[in-house]
């Protein structure tokens, strides 16, 4: 089992793309950006290891597609997972333009011994919060995660301009 195909909220889904072997799904973000436009997540990106090469195609085909399946969506974000070793060669290869990197944070607690994603914290117990949990008589621990890369693909010409004036001009992870 690949962890890259875990769930993701259904309601969450705006778009997927299938080949039969790669799989692509954009998002509605989870967050605002610094932006005034309209923007998705690039959620989920797979293909079997051996098809790196393919994978890169298959996503700019993909994000083509997508410009013309959602006219008001003018910017993608896609992040890179570096708790797994990823660079982002793919999004790089397919165009996308290297942002940031968000700031490290804290993403699992070890509550009571088991190790639990804040948000699974926050569904269970009402709060991640760490003080919180302790008062409630929980043990808690916190592990902290590398921030993510954060890409973007502009899909119009206002995209392109803020990402031109906002972004780094290299790669720089």
């Amino acid at each position: 089992t690949n962890h890259y195909l875990g769930e993701i909220n259904p309601n969450r889904v705006l778009a997927s793309y299938y080949d039969g072997e790669l799989l692509v799904v954009f998002a509605r973000p989870t967050r605002s950006y610094a932006w005034d436009f309209g923007s998705i997540e690039l959620a989920r990106l797979w293909g079997p290891d051996n098809h790196v090469h393919i994978l890169s195609q298959f996503l700019s085909k993909a994000l083509k597609t997508l410009k013309v399946d959602f006219p008001d969506i003018e910017m993608v974000v896609s992040y890179a997972d570096a708790e797994e070793g990823h660079t982002g060669g793919i999004y790089r290869a397919s165009n996308f333009v290297y942002w940031k990197r968000n700031p490290d944070r804290v993403c699992y607690m070890i509550i009571d011994g088991v190790r639990t994603h804040c948000r699974t914290a926050n569904h269970r117990f009402g709060t991640s919060s760490v003080g919180k949990l302790r008062e409630l008589g929980h043990v808690v621990e916190t592990e902290r995660r590398k921030g993510k890369p954060v890409f973007l693909y502009p899909l119009t010409y206002k995209a392109r301009k803020w990402t031109r004036s906002n972004c780094e001009p290299s790669f720089l992870v």
